[in-house]
């Protein structure tokens, strides 16, 4: 870091293409860089005066490839609070969904894109995590290569 100027007040420090002014009496010092940091999105301190930094290096690859799978393996995993349920009713009926609301009275699963299934508590035997998603198996192979990719860049805007 190279020091521009100094003046009773401040100090400004010039580094990359941004000058930093600090109150007279501290110092600006580089203390991490590519490839340590490379997409820094947040730094904090904790009691001790130790600095963490959250990068987001790689993220969109990740989320991308994250999202792909999701098409082609729509039941190897679940997004957190996208989960499907089963409920088993007392009348032998499963009802399948993702499940909105699980209160003492009732359960609500969304099955649909703007449906969903109310169910009374007292009529449930079971309720549990559901093993396949409620994303159609397959997609993949019904879409041109240019709709999966049109899909794909959707869904990472619409994030």
């Amino acid at each position: 870091m190279t020091e521009v100027s100094l003046s009773t007040n401040a100090a400004q420090f010039k580094f990359l293409h941004h000058t930093f002014t600090v109150p007279d009496g501290y110092e600006l010092d580089l203390i991490a860089r590519t490839p340590l940091v490379d997409r820094p999105i947040s730094i904090s301190f904790d009691d001790l005066g130790r600095l963490y930094a959250t990068d987001s290096a790689g993220m969109s690859d990740k989320a991308e490839m994250d999202l792909l799978e999701s098409i082609v393996y729509p039941s190897a995993s679940f997004v957190r609070s996208y989960e499907p349920f089963t409920v088993l009713r007392k009348d032998g009926e499963d009802v399948t969904g993702i499940l909105r609301k699980d209160a003492p009275d009732e359960i609500v699963l969304a099955n649909g894109p703007e449906t969903e299934a109310r169910i009374a508590r007292a009529e449930v035997t079971e309720l549990r995590p559901g093993k396949v998603s409620l994303m159609p198996d397959g997609l993949e192979q019904v879409l041109t290569r240019q709709e999966l990719a049109d899909l794909l860049a959707f869904l990472k805007v619409a994030k």
